[in-house]
């Protein structure tokens, strides 16, 4: 909304409360508790064995009321998904990592604690009994929000079926590849978003890899598969006044709006959006890029918030219905051609004002369409030769306005009319007079005729029009009367269906990245603060980060651990504006105060506080807002229950206080395998090698993945690296079926002096993540023979903490074995098989002690994938990106106490905006420990106590350590 000079100053901001740091806290909203990956294993195995098939049933009950875009279906009538549980991996708390690099010790001392993450209860309000062993057994938690590595589809069935999520989710954003190729889909660097359209490109994680092959399997066909149920899923997960908004090009617009008819109704398409980010050029005319296909889950019950782009004082000037108006003497012009060129000359006490029409289309035949006398004194007359508003014909009489001539007198006289009196105003000089013929006329009265428009009526009553004009708010041209509304009173352009003006990406941190405009809008058009928003292609956190900065919760799922790796961070360092709550006493009062604006002085009424606050950002923000200026307003007053713009992108905020993103986890659906005796607890003892499959052990017969890997492991064996950059290599020999399902091989490892040591072998399948879980069972089956030397965990993915596996045990030696990607590719062979497997050794921590009792970390070396070499590097530390410690680990759940993240390219804009934030508080010297390998300082755990390490490397991957530190 644009202001005069006189009207741009806004109010003060009420003064900032401390502390001078803080996070939104939901405190309406529940989560229930999520298993820790750390405590999987002796998890309560019941909740565990409660997965279970949903079917994907069609989208609506009656498919013929609209047209079906028509595919090779698989048999989605019959299709299972099968959903599991999520596992917690790492507890991100933000405003703690900002205590750690201030300048003063008192600032960094206390403990925030971790409640809000962990605050489960019992029923009796107490704290609540091995809540990490009895997942999914509370649902009074609070809320957290979360990224979510795991596919859409098992990321939302585990929502819906798992937590109960259905009907809570507001918003679904989802953001599908526009074509088939792997650029368009995954990142294989943290700090490159080059993505060759080849080998090269290919990433390194497993679930990404199964993830694009099984969407594209069958062409267009499996594309559509998978977004089918993926819309399925979403319908389920909605609220009924939600929204789903698929992002998507112009090469599949056309099947995705149909595909979402027919899942959720044609009746609730609300709108199909164009924005344009680059002009793509043809030989034909042309296209849009970018769409967005908006539908509700019930069109007549949706959410929708109005939005407005504000009109420049210039483009107001420039509208040919604008004119200028003396604040003073009222006189009125048009804008000089200098005007027009620039609002700034546009002298002193002279108002910018639009003439709107006051007539509506259409001849009305109850009075409204009537000429409208404006008598000088601007009111109506009240005899019955005027207008006569109060009846509901609002007729007027063909005496008004009659001065009758000498001797005639033409008119008939109105039954009823005995006298007639104007107003006060005009009974002294307009007294009732008889003409010649003897016959009684109205007196001659100067009031003003204005004839309605041909074919319309007046917007208002013929007494509406009075009163409009006793206000001063009419403009009188050769065209007739219209309204006055002033700069000032426009909200400014309503947002409408096509978006010329989203802008670029400004600080791109991936390779597929919406503009930020797009995403703003798509959130406050659609939801409330406190609502939940579920983006199921998070890439670089682009909509999280939206949701967080306009105080939303949400959810972030990507399958893609370089996507995770780069929103966490990025959500983990942003510094985001604080809204001022209505449940606050700063922002109560403001609420009080622009509520109170609206009303008549004589209906005003003094501030009265709560006792208590919840400073929960469901209760709503402080918005700006105005009344609705019309011509019924002006005449008969606004409705405040209907006639007041609430604005939700204009807030009242808090200049002086910085506020750090909300705590949140990071969660998975990792396959989890229960061992042998877990399986027969739970009753399933009569067909174990079919339940074990179906919980992620391998049965490496069927698998063709598995027999490559068996002919790679015997051809080029296992190679490690040695001290000096040497490098080790095995052969292995005599490999066999395992009898054990704990394992999936026996074999024998040739050492480089052709020591021969027997082996147990886990070939893990090609979509499976090897757990710490996996690496325990199958060191414990083979800690019960005697000569087992070794167990060689290998897989395409790892989950950070198996490496700190090994340590724990002095016999058998576990090796934890990266397998080349090369081998889930058939159709993508590698030049050399010299490189299929490589050993993953624990990073190398040192242990720094300091005078004053405090310790500090440093990285030392990681052996990393090369995603460029696509191969695993010597120990080194260029691959480092980031390091997680927390300083007091307790074996159940890893909390990020402190954070390293190394500087680069891509992420150098949000760690200035975070460090001009804070400005001199920060400490310059812990600032740049903050970007290195070596942790700040710490005091360590007791006597017994542990601290881990996780180290992410540039494929995102974590590689977890645990020490004791004395």
């Amino acid at each position: 909304m644009p202001r005069s000079r006189q009207q741009r100053q806004r109010p003060p901001a009420a003064a900032a409360p401390s502390p001078e740091h803080t996070a939104y806290n939901y405190a309406s909203a529940r989560s229930v508790n999520l298993p820790p990956s750390e405590t999987a294993a002796a998890a309560d195995a019941a909740f565990l064995l409660a997965e279970s098939p949903i079917p994907i049933a069609g989208g609506t009950d009656d498919r013929t009321r609209f047209p079906q875009l028509r595919w090779n279906r698989s048999a989605l009538a019959d299709h299972a998904r099968t959903y599991g549980p999520l596992y917690i991996h790492d507890k991100i708390y933000p405003e703690e990592f900002v205590k750690t690099l201030l300048q003063s010790p008192s600032q960094r001392q206390g403990e925030l604690g971790f409640a809000a993450i962990n605050g489960y209860t019992e029923d009796d309000g107490s704290p609540a009994r091995n809540a990490n062993l009895r997942p999914y057994q509370y649902q009074n938690g609070h809320w957290s929000n979360r990224l979510i590595r795991a596919t859409g589809q098992r990321a939302m069935a585990s929502l819906l079926h798992k937590e109960g999520m259905a009907g809570q989710v507001n918003l679904v954003y989802l953001d599908p590849p526009y074509n088939i190729s792997f650029r368009s889909n995954f990142q294989i660097a943290v700090d490159s978003p080059e993505t060759a359209e080849n080998l090269n490109g290919v990433p390194q994680n497993p679930t990404a890899i199964k993830a694009f092959r099984d969407t594209y399997r069958n062409g267009v066909h499996s594309y559509l598969d998978g977004l089918y149920e993926q819309l399925y899923l979403a319908r389920e997960l909605l609220a009924d006044d939600g929204s789903v908004i698929v992002q998507i090009g112009p090469d599949n617009v056309h099947q995705v709006a149909l595909l979402m008819g027919e899942v959720f109704g044609s009746e609730n398409h609300i709108s199909t959006i164009p924005y344009e980010t680059a002009r793509m050029e043809s030989k034909q005319l042309g296209q849009i890029s970018n769409w967005l296909v908006w539908y509700a889950k019930d069109s007549k019950n949706v959410k929708y918030r109005q939005l407005y782009i504000d009109r420049s004082m210039t483009e107001w000037v420039n509208d040919p219905s604008v004119l200028l108006e003396n604040a003073i003497t009222g006189e009125t012009r048009t804008p000089t051609r200098s005007e027009k060129s620039d609002a700034d000359l546009i002298p002193e006490g002279w108002r910018i004002f639009q003439r709107w029409n006051c007539s509506s289309s259409h001849t009305s035949y109850t009075g409204r369409s009537d000429k409208f006398y404006l008598h000088p004194d601007d009111k109506p007359c009240d005899g019955a030769g005027w207008t006569n508003a109060d009846r509901k014909k609002a007729q007027t009489t063909p005496h008004q306005d009659h001065t009758c001539k000498d001797g005639e007198c033409e008119y008939p006289l109105p039954e009823n009319w005995t006298e007639h009196k104007c107003s006060d105003a005009c009974d002294a000089p307009h007294t009732t007079r008889l003409c010649p013929k003897g016959r009684k006329c109205g007196p001659k009265c100067h009031a003003n005729a204005y004839p309605c428009p041909t074919d319309r009526h007046w917007s208002v009553s013929l007494s509406g029009l009075h009163s409009i004009a006793s206000i001063g708010r009419f403009h009188f041209g050769e065209s007739g009367i219209g309204l006055k509304v002033y700069a000032n009173e426009r909200p400014g352009h309503s947002l409408g269906p096509i978006w010329l003006d989203p802008g670029r990406v400004a600080d791109k941190q991936y390779i597929v990245e919406t503009p930020a405009k797009v995403l703003e809008r798509c959130i406050l058009m659609t939801t409330d603060p406190g609502d939940l928003v579920l983006d199921l292609t998070c890439g670089s956190g682009a909509l999280p980060v939206m949701a967080e900065t306009w105080g939303r919760r949400w959810l972030g799922v990507d399958v893609s651990a370089v996507s995770i790796a780069i929103a966490r961070e990025r959500l983990a360092t942003g510094i985001y504006p604080y809204h001022h709550l209505v449940d606050s006493p700063a922002g109560a009062e403001q609420e009080w105060q622009l509520a109170q604006e609206l009303l008549p002085p004589e209906q005003r009424a003094d501030f009265v506080g709560r006792e208590s606050y919840g400073y929960d950002p469901a209760k709503g923000f402080v918005n700006e807002r105005q009344l609705r200026v019309s011509a019924a307003t002006l005449a008969y007053g606004p409705d405040l229950a209907k006639d007041v713009i609430r604005h939700p992108d204009r807030t009242r905020r808090d200049r002086q206080r910085k506020r750090v993103a909300t705590p949140f986890t990071v969660v998975s659906d990792s396959p989890h395998s229960l061992s042998p005796e877990q399986a027969a607890a739970g009753g399933q003892a009569g067909d174990t090698a079919g339940f074990l499959q179906s919980h992620g052990f391998v049965l490496p017969e069927n698998n063709p993945v598995v027999q490559r890997m068996l002919a790679s492991l015997e051809k080029a064996g296992i190679k490690q690296y040695a001290g000096g950059g040497g490098i080790v290599r095995f052969r292995v020999e005599n490999l066999q079926p395992a009898e054990l399902r704990a394992v999936t091989h026996t074999g024998e490892l040739v050492g480089p002096g052709r020591q021969r040591d027997k082996a147990y072998f886990y070939l893990g399948a090609e979509d499976e993540v090897i757990s710490a879980a996996k690496t325990h069972w199958a060191v414990q089956a083979a800690q019960r023979v005697a000569d087992i030397a070794y167990v060689v965990m290998i897989g395409f993915g790892m989950e950070g903490d198996t490496l700190s596996v090994g340590a724990e045990y002095t016999r058998p030696q576990v090796l934890q074995v990266a397998a080349n990607r090369d081998l889930q590719l058939a159709h993508l062979k590698a030049d050399s098989s010299d490189d299929s497997f490589t050993v993953i050794a624990e990073p190398e921590v040192a242990i720094h002690y300091q005078d004053d009792g405090q310790v500090c970390l440093e990285v030392t070396g990681l052996n990393a994938f090369n995603p460029t070499k696509g191969i695993v590097e010597p120990p080194d530390t260029r691959q480092v990106v980031g390091i997680m410690t927390d300083t007091d680990y307790d074996g159940a759940s890893f909390r990020a106490r402190l954070m390293n993240v190394r500087a680069t390219q891509r992420n150098q804009r949000t760690l200035k905006l975070l460090r001009a934030a804070f400005g001199r508080n920060i400490d310059p010297e812990r600032w740049e420990r903050m970007q290195s390998c070596t942790t700040l300082p710490f005091t360590p755990p007791g006597p017994g106590g542990r601290v881990a390490v996780k180290v992410i490397d540039q494929t995102g991957m974590e590689h977890m350590k645990t020490l004791s530190v004395e």
